[in-house]
């Protein structure tokens, strides 16, 4: 999927359908390091919505970890989600920050 089309439609999707988004594409990196595009776009989805609800990117951050524990509740600080977690949180605040 482009970049144009995930930006396009972000505005047609809840919340919860472009978290899930973002949590689709945090597991797959996570299982695939070649994935970068993906995370990178994943990145720039979630942006992109936050800034049109006006909300600040630690609102952001907050719904992608709350999103990802519900999914994996014993994630532990060593485990590689967070690491990618992690990963995305870097890409969405430069993101955030560079538009």
């Amino acid at each position: 999927m482009s970049d144009e089309s995930l930006s396009s439609s972000a505005s047609l999707r809840s919340r919860s359908a472009i978290l899930h988004e973002v949590a689709v594409a945090i597991r797959h990196y996570q299982s695939s390091s070649e994935a970068e595009a993906d995370l990178v776009a994943a990145a720039r989805l979630l942006c992109d919505d936050t800034r049109r609800r006006s909300l600040p990117i630690e609102r952001a951050i907050v719904d992608v970890k709350t999103a990802l524990l519900a999914e994996v509740p014993d994630l532990a600080p060593g485990d590689s989600l967070a690491a990618t977690r992690a990963r995305f949180i870097q890409l969405a605040i430069e993101e955030y920050y560079r538009s």
